[in-house]
């Protein structure tokens, strides 16, 4: 497990945050760590997380990530204390899933499935920091919007409902363009 990182839970807070920040962030600056080629700054282990493909908890985890909904995703990481994982079955059951982190989120590499497409990364945030949570997908954007349109009835593109926080968007990763990101940003 990446040493910023341990097993156990804690509770979301913290200010309301422009959705165009972490958007900005994930989509631009973040990118590269959870691309083929993370930055300096984002360690990547050897022993990547590869657990069985459609591992049900992982499904229960992301059960309402189609509407924003996923309680309980972030890593606590309140000041003087020891940053923790999610308290979900998964997280639990992968404990050395944690690949990285930067200023603004946590990396956790994995080979994982979530409604038909191939999640390689998941980026968290920290107690009280941006309110986004995004996956870090095989295929390209064209493809995923297609899968996702067959298992969710939607492509999830920017819309009201992404700016509201009720839906993730789908957008091409801008260091690789044969992959893609769905991101959540939830507004409180």
């Amino acid at each position: 497990m990446h040493p910023d990182v341990a097993s156990g839970m804690g509770g979301m807070r913290g200010p309301l945050s422009l959705r165009a920040l972490p958007l900005m962030l994930l989509a631009g600056a973040l990118l590269p760590a959870c691309g083929a080629h993370p930055p300096p700054s984002v360690s990547v282990p050897a022993d990547t997380v590869a657990a069985t493909a459609g591992d049900p908890a992982f499904a229960r985890m992301l059960a309402g990530f189609h509407q924003c909904r996923y309680e309980g995703l972030f890593v606590n990481d309140l000041p003087g204390q020891v940053a923790t994982a999610p308290d979900t079955d998964w997280f639990r059951a992968h404990p050395g899933a944690a690949c990285g982190r930067d200023d603004d989120f946590y990396y956790f590499c994995m080979d994982e499935r979530y409604r038909g497409l191939t999640v390689q990364r998941m980026a968290l945030p920290g107690t009280g920091g941006l309110p986004s949570v995004a996956l870090y997908l095989q295929q390209d954007a064209a493809t995923a919007r297609s899968i996702l349109r067959q298992q969710l009835g939607g492509g999830f593109p920017s819309s009201p409902g992404s700016d509201a926080g009720t839906a993730p968007e789908l957008m091409a990763d801008p260091a690789d363009a044969n992959r893609s990101i769905l991101v959540c940003t939830r507004t409180f």
